[in-house]
């Protein structure tokens, strides 16, 4: 629940850092021709017809701001449909601001089991809207909201007068509504003193969304539409080390707000800023680091700041240079902005700073969780914090119960396994546009390159080449081969290849299965599979995913081959990339977590590997002379460092636990370092005896 309450925060923070842009482009109700995405002005009943047939087509219009720019008379229409069906699997999850106006002369009928409202289902916010002389007719009604999606959903500083809900189920504001509401009043019962005096409360607990002031009239108190004297926004600047503006999180049960800041090891100079509706500007010059929460005051009113400094983690901070641009991205993988970074280390001191070419959403399912992973192209080569020159990073996210962890443990595992260009990475702090986003993996990317996998890349069909072993998240693309089997490669690297090139690896990856899936491991040219390649990295590959336990066995498994000639001809399997599902599924830690657990998308691919002898034999040498040493590392009741490769887990919950905090505080108690460090431990502690004595068991490669 904290996750999706700390995304709301900033999904309003957005809101409002654009309100002073808002406020120019509708003067008088005006509306300006400039347009801006993140924003939707309504000042017609047509206007609003159109918006609630748009979230009710599956437009959550979230991460949007919807704002009213006069009152509207809803009297010409007859009967109005809400905005969000309940049940429907539709609901408006964006910010609804009313902006001190009216909606009137409302009517909404249905049958004595419709839920309505002028929110039929409600997953956002409703703030500074007034409803007035309207009908609702139904089964659970209100004149605000029917249903709240869930609990986080808010209705803030709104006003309903003289409606009529005609219902089983009401209350005049918010029908069944289950969900946040304050500073609501209804028919004028209220005292517009003390409901300004609680605007602090509302614009507090909403993270800062501009409020509307009341005043008292002949039938009561009613909102007007000005503005409370109250910060817009409150951000901190960093002399020397971040020219940026970097936006706060804000702790309700302490009533502060706090700057997750790098790890400074010298003095530095830095200075809070206040904006306020009325355009002016207070400012406090400060000298960090600050250990200690500091008073702030501003117009008369004080406010509680904090600091919270990381520890062994870069910083990187990404700035799009474009109002709401980080939310443009956050809404697709196709949409790719250009933009600055700036790096700095793990002290404090910067390390890089460049432009972007393009930053973009990446991921498959991930995609899909609300802490995404990006990438980021360079517009020049560099060396990032030592990672080797290249122009193309990523940001791996790992949010799926703090899988950076397990990234971490995995990829240190290959490279003291010796896997050849095992990946690199960097554990940072990441800011997007001046937000804090959490903890991240900064890391390579798997692509050609000196400084990722040097391979030969000549042109020609026999060349170097990346591919990507894909059976479910892949793209329809020219450069993807499907061979008899079934199997999908797409050809990462090179990025355009030729159709000769197509034809080269589709052949290739054909004889090499006709000799894997056979019988004796001969292909009809004679040829072994062997010949095609590496078996060292073949069983390594797997029995990665057999001792990890991770699930993505069809999707984002990496091969490379070198070019002719070259001593690595063949073809290499690549340490295991997509292992955030890795040791969670502690029913299976004593179990053939993948050799009976086979999906579907395999194709039989990995049984295929297990039914010969030499593969076999290959996967019992690695386990007892190389990944059982690296496992006693790992599980090591000593604090034993990476330098060399793979740390003790003791190691990395001490040198992680500062900045894990920083990504608990923004995404919630799920995100605990230390709990997921335990999962490792319990899931190995089974998993390692498990197959010590199943791997020489004939039966346990057996399907």
């Amino acid at each position: 629940m904290m996750r999706k309450k700390q995304s709301m925060v900033i999904l309003l923070i957005t809101s409002i850092f654009a309100f002073f842009v808002i406020s120019g482009i509708a003067i008088n109700g005006e509306r300006s021709v400039e347009k801006n995405t993140n924003y939707t002005y309504i000042g017609t009943p047509q206007e609003l017809q159109v918006f609630s047939q748009a979230v009710n087509a599956g437009n959550s219009y979230e991460n949007k701001r919807v704002i009213l720019t006069r009152d509207i008379d809803m009297s010409e229409i007859e009967n109005f449909t809400p905005i969000g069906i309940w049940r429907g699997e539709t609901s408006f999850q964006g910010v609804f601001d009313g902006n001190g106006y009216t909606i009137s002369n409302l009517t909404i009928m249905g049958d004595e089991e419709a839920n309505l409202g002028l929110f039929g289902s409600l997953g956002g916010v409703v703030c500074n809207l007034t409803i007035e002389d309207s009908y609702i007719c139904g089964s659970a009604c209100g004149a605000i909201c029917s249903i709240a999606e869930d609990e986080d959903a808010a209705i803030l500083n709104c006003a309903v007068n003289n409606v009529t809900v005609d219902a089983e189920f009401t209350d005049v504001i918010g029908g069944q509504y289950l969900g946040i509401r304050e500073n609501c009043v209804v028919d004028g019962q209220g005292d517009a003193e003390e409901l300004n005096d609680n605007l602090r409360n509302v614009w507090r607990n909403a993270d800062m969304i501009p409020v509307n002031t009341w005043s008292e009239g002949t039938d009561g108190v009613f909102l007007t539409k000005e503005k409370a004297d109250l910060p817009q926004r409150i951000y901190l600047q960093i002399k020397d080390l971040y020219e940026g503006k970097i936006y706060p999180l804000y702790l309700k049960e302490e009533d502060c707000y706090v700057f997750c800041i790098p790890n400074i090891e010298k003095e530095q100079e830095a200075t809070v800023f206040m904006e306020y509706p009325n355009g002016s500007k207070v400012n406090e010059r400060i000298i960090l680091p600050l250990e200690e929460k500091k008073q702030i005051e501003g117009n008369g009113e004080k406010y509680s700041i904090r600091f919270w400094e990381s520890e062994n983690t870069a910083t990187v901070y990404l700035d799009t240079e474009r109002e709401g641009g980080f939310d443009y991205l956050r809404e697709s993988k196709e949409h790719l902005l250009p933009g600055k970074i700036q790096v700095l280390d793990d002290a404090g001191e910067v390390h890089f700073v460049g432009a972007a070419e393009r930053i973009q959403g990446r991921g498959n399912d991930s995609w899909n969780q609300v802490k995404q992973g990006f990438g980021v192209k360079l517009t020049e080569y560099a060396d990032i914090l030592g990672m080797g020159s290249d122009n193309d990073y990523i940001l791996i996210p790992g949010y799926r119960n703090t899988s950076w962890l397990t990234y971490r443990v995995v990829w240190d595992m290959a490279k003291e396994l010796g896997w050849k260009h095992a990946l690199d990475y960097r554990m940072v702090q990441l800011y997007v546009d001046g937000r804090y986003w959490g903890l991240y993996l900064l890391a390579e990317k798997i692509e050609a390159g000196e400084a990722r996998i040097p391979i030969v890349q000549s042109g020609r069909e026999s060349s170097g080449y990346v591919f990507q072993y894909d059976n479910v998240d892949y793209t329809e693309k020219d450069d993807r081969v499907v061979t008899n089997i079934g199997n999908s490669y797409t050809v990462v690297s090179p990025s355009f290849p030729s159709e000769k090139q197509i034809e080269y690896c589709l052949n290739l990856w054909n004889e090499f299965e006709e000799a894997l899936y056979s019988e004796d491991g001969y292909n009809s040219q004679g040829k072994y599979y062997t010949e095609y390649v590496d078996l060292e990295s073949l069983a390594k590959q797997w029995l990665f995913y057999e001792l990890n336990g991770e699930i993505s066995i069809w999707s984002s498994i990496y091969y490379y081959k070198d070019g002719e000639g070259t001593e690595s001809e063949k073809i290499y399997a690549f340490h295991p990339w997509d292992v955030e599902h890795s040791y969670t599924n502690m029913e299976a830690a004593a179990s053939p977590r993948l050799m009976k657990t086979r999906h579907a998308f395999t194709n039989g691919f990995w049984t295929a590997m297990a039914s010969h002898e030499d593969f076999k034999e290959e996967v019992r040498r690695q386990w007892k002379e190389c990944f059982l040493p690296v496992l006693e590392k790992l599980m090591s009741e000593k604090e034993i460092p990476n330098e060399d490769g793979v740390g003790s887990l003791i190691f990395y919950e001490n040198e992680m636990r500062k900045a894990s905090e920083l990504n608990v505080l923004r995404w919630g108690t799920e995100q605990d370092m230390t709990a997921k460090a335990n999962e490792i431990r319990t899931w190995m502690s089974l998993r390692i005896p498990y197959l010590s004595e199943n791997l020489y068991k004939d039966e346990f490669f057996v399907e």
